[in-house]
């Protein structure tokens, strides 16, 4: 079920990038941002835009998102300008140590931030940066990530060649990288854990180059925390909100899992640091372990943000969805997921801001999801990653305490999918129906009861 609230308006687009997962940023990618660059360093102008880059399902800052960011322009930096990656080698993110602003939980929907990488040392088979994210035209810090890449090829390390090797010595570069783990126990490791959560690999967990990523594998801790929290066994963390009060963050990968494996996730607290601290294993192997602290300080609770939209009547609402296909899976098709979740960002903003509910917004009612009925064009699994398709939301029918609606995404008057959801209003106090008001069945008379409730 999707909970859908009422959400405030920002500024159209002023950048178009993707709306996806940053752990499937490939090469191609790169090739979206514009590049400054000076020997050790690079500025990537409008490389951060406020889409679906940092916000996650829950409409919450995304730092899964924004650290292998931060790991994937760093790559970026040295293959353009060092020709690391020419040779046919590639990327593995580590190890990655964000500090994060309070700015960073108000990067939003309509927003614009840049990146500047710098190169600090190397080793022979590995490089770590300093990645600066800030907003806008005026650059006001939003987060920090330190991040360690391994060169590797057929999944195992391989050594930078030697003449990229005597460029980064040229460049006063220093080659005294050595990459220590976190010591969780000089971190204040409690000795018993709160939770113990398992995760099991799926195929769609593989990245392109089929490793289960740094993004990944922070996901899987995600998850551990989550639950611990849905259990009530912390007392630094009591609420879901709670991971928009992150103020550092340091995660290690330290071994690999293939699809099928089943990852334990320990999560661990120390109350008197406000640190929540975790451990993966696969088997008796520790595959990554890291730690967050949180800054109470920090509201921890985030506006909701809608799209630009253009309201044709009261009960049809057009706006325009960006980047719809960014969303790929390892065969490089468009995952259906994220297309629905596109479409959902955009539909529960239209008709509870604007369209036929107009202002009459039902008090302490929370609308909820019943069933969807979906209609596909195969065509819709070939668009371009930066396609944009219009979006299209018309009331079908209006019930006691539910209503139909019917969502249509277009590319040039095609429609490549249409879904009719089914969306109930609830009380947020007893959990019961809410019934719509006078206002809205006299208003939308001729869609009372218009379909029956199998139609």
């Amino acid at each position: 079920m999707q909970v859908l609230r009422a959400s405030s308006v920002v500024l159209p687009f002023s950048y178009r990038l993707s709306g996806g997962k940053i752990n499937r940023l490939t090469p191609s990618i790169w090739s979206a941002y514009s590049l400054r660059s000076a020997a050790t360093s690079a500025e990537y102008p409008g490389s951060l835009s406020g889409v679906n880059f940092f916000v996650d399902q829950s409409r919450r800052a995304n730092v899964p998102n924004t650290g292998h960011l931060a790991g994937a322009l760093s790559s970026r930096f040295m293959n353009e300008t060092f020709g690391l990656f020419k040779d046919g080698t590639k990327p593995l993110l580590k190890s990655v140590k964000m500090t994060i602003d309070p700015n960073f939980y108000n990067f939003h929907y309509g927003l614009l931030g840049n990146a500047m990488v710098k190169l600090t040392n190397f080793n022979k088979n590995a490089f770590k940066t300093l990645c600066e994210m800030t907003l806008g035209d005026d650059k006001s810090l939003l987060c920090k990530v330190e991040a360690t890449t391994e060169v590797t090829q057929d999944h195992k390390l391989h050594a930078i060649s030697d003449d990229v090797t005597e460029e980064l010595r040229n460049s006063q570069i220093r080659d005294d990288l050595k990459h220590s783990l976190i010591n969780l126990e000089k971190l204040g490791l409690p000795s018993e854990p709160c939770m113990i959560s398992s995760v099991e690999v799926r195929p769609s967990d593989l990245d392109e180059n089929r490793n289960v990523n740094w993004a990944q594998m922070l996901s899987y801790c995600q998850h551990g925390i989550r639950s611990a929290i849905s259990s009530k066994k912390f007392q630094v963390a009591t609420r879901m909100s709670s991971l928009a009060q992150i103020k550092e963050l340091h995660l290690d990968i330290t071994g690999k899992v293939s699809v099928g494996d089943t990852v334990d996730i320990s999560v661990y607290e120390n109350i008197e640091l406000n640190r929540i601290l975790c451990i993966g294993k696969c088997g008796e192997e520790i595959v990554c372990k890291g730690y967050l602290d949180l800054d109470r300080e920090i509201a921890g609770e985030l506006p909701q943000w809608r799209l630009p939209m253009h309201t044709e009547s009261d009960v049809c609402v057009h706006t325009d969805v960006p980047s719809v296909g960014f969303h790929r899976d390892r065969f490089n098709n468009v995952i259906l997921e994220y297309v629905k979740e596109a479409i959902s960002n955009s539909r529960f903003n239209c008709y509870l801001a604007q369209g036929y509910l107009k202002g009459h917004l039902l008090e302490d009612a929370i609308q909820v999801i019943f069933t969807h009925r979906i209609k596909i064009d195969p065509e819709l699994f070939k668009i371009d990653q930066f396609q944009d398709l219009k979006h299209e939301l018309k009331l079908l029918n209006l019930g006691k305490s539910s209503f139909i609606v019917n969502t249509d995404l277009q590319l040039h008057d095609k429609v490549l999918i249409s879904i009719a959801s089914n969306i109930v209003n609830f009380s947020m106090k007893n959990g019961k129906g809410v019934p719509f008001t006078d206002w809205h069945q006299k208003t939308f008379s001729e869609y009372r009861n218009k379909l029956g409730p199998h139609e």
